[in-house]
């Protein structure tokens, strides 16, 4: 790591720290007061994904959002290869309540976790099969009447910046639901802040939020036909999101 680069690490780290000190407690207690799916709760991770954004150095151009009816809930589907991923895709999305399918382990970071927990984020074990069925059902049950929710198809960050094999999750949790998959590419998160841990520069993150993808009709058996046509999709918007990454 180069001491540009430890400087970068250092001021963002530092950011992020500060940021959830502020917005974690604030968070969680709007959450026991107002309940986890409250605007107000969706603001405080929007305003929590810009400001750790601005530490790491890193600005946002999104295009796509104005397909989509702030008054309706969506299943979004997103590649991940960077833990900026999340927070361009937050910044990128302002007139949605989002929540996250995310793995055990963050539900127990300090502080942070127990406030993504409050908050009514979903979390898997990902080895765990009936398990993490069980959790996505509970959590199709008590807050998709208000939310959005977001998967990371892949099931973990890239380690190299490719996409790999989706899961069939957000198909079948799309397809029960009833509700229209979203697809999103993000690209230049990995640039920035990938699986190193180190911040190797500041840059573009571009996010291309695609046309929902309508499921009414469709039945369970078709999870692998629509696990596929959304690869397809969250394909062709990473190229989008290349483009306002480069621009």
């Amino acid at each position: 790591m180069t001491l540009l680069e430890s400087a970068r690490t250092a001021v963002a780290m530092g950011t992020v720290a500060l940021d959830t000190l502020v917005f974690a407690p604030s968070a969680i207690m709007a959450s026991l007061a107002l309940g986890p799916t409250h605007p107000l709760v969706s603001r405080f991770y929007r305003d929590f994904a810009s400001v750790a954004l601005a530490g790491f150095g890193a600005r946002v151009r999104a295009s796509g959002e104005e397909r989509l009816h702030a008054d309706e809930r969506y299943v979004f589907v997103s590649n991940h290869s960077s833990h900026l991923d999340a927070l361009a895709i937050l910044s990128s999305l302002p007139r949605h309540g989002l929540r996250f399918v995310a793995k055990d382990q963050l539900g127990r970071v300090p502080l942070f976790g127990a406030a993504l927990r409050t908050t009514g984020n979903v979390f898997v074990a990902r080895s765990d099969t009936q398990r993490d069925v069980q959790a996505l059902d509970a959590a199709r049950d008590q807050l998709l009447r208000h939310i959005s929710v977001l998967f990371f198809a892949e099931g973990h960050r890239s380690e190299t910046g490719a996409l790999g094999p989706f899961k069939k999750g957000a198909a079948m949790f799309a397809l029960k639901t009833g509700l229209p998959l979203v697809p999103i590419g993000v690209q230049g998160a990995f640039e920035i802040y990938s699986r190193g841990y180190e911040v190797r520069r500041g840059g573009t993150i571009g996010v291309s939020i695609g046309s929902p993808i309508e499921l009414e009709g469709r039945s369970i058996e078709e999870r692998d036909e629509v696990t596929e046509e959304l690869r397809r999709a969250v394909i062709e918007e990473i190229g989008h999101a290349r483009k306002l990454a480069e621009l």
